[in-house]
């Protein structure tokens, strides 16, 4: 069963883990939402392996918290980029001016990107790249 994000933040954090002894073997709980439930349907022999595992799966929880935190933060970097390039878009300054701007936002953009942005052909910005490039 596939976990969402809140329930891989719970399991990232050591206090949801717990290990039972049921008088032959070692069980591995989690606590998700508040409620107690098997973890792992492996019994353990020692309550050490049973540790071990969780200890894996703690890092690895952790780690694909770190892993959609940074995702989001990519996603929000992105939005923030497209609302500065069309607010360049917008303004009353000259195209040259414009595709600057937009390059300095986000210079990894290429000559039909930008084209889009500004509703220009790409001849047109291949212009003004030739302009850039002898200035």
């Amino acid at each position: 069963m596939p976990y969402s994000i809140k329930e891989i933040e719970q399991l990232a954090n050591p206090r949801n883990h717990d290990i039972k002894f049921d008088g032959y073997d070692y069980w591995w709980y989690s606590n998700i939402n508040g409620k107690w439930s098997l973890h792992c349907i492996k019994p353990f022999k020692s309550h050490y392996k049973a540790l071990y595992y969780i200890k894996y799966w703690l890092v690895k929880y952790s780690q694909e918290v770190a892993n959609n935190e940074s995702i989001f933060e990519r996603i929000t970097n992105n939005v923030i980029n497209d609302v500065r390039i069309y607010d360049v878009v917008n303004s009353n300054v000259k195209t040259i001016e414009k595709v600057i701007s937009i390059l300095n936002i986000k210079p990894y953009l290429t000559q039909t990107e930008i084209s889009e942005y500004l509703g220009i052909s790409k001849m047109a910005i291949s212009k003004h790249f030739k302009k850039l490039k002898y200035a």
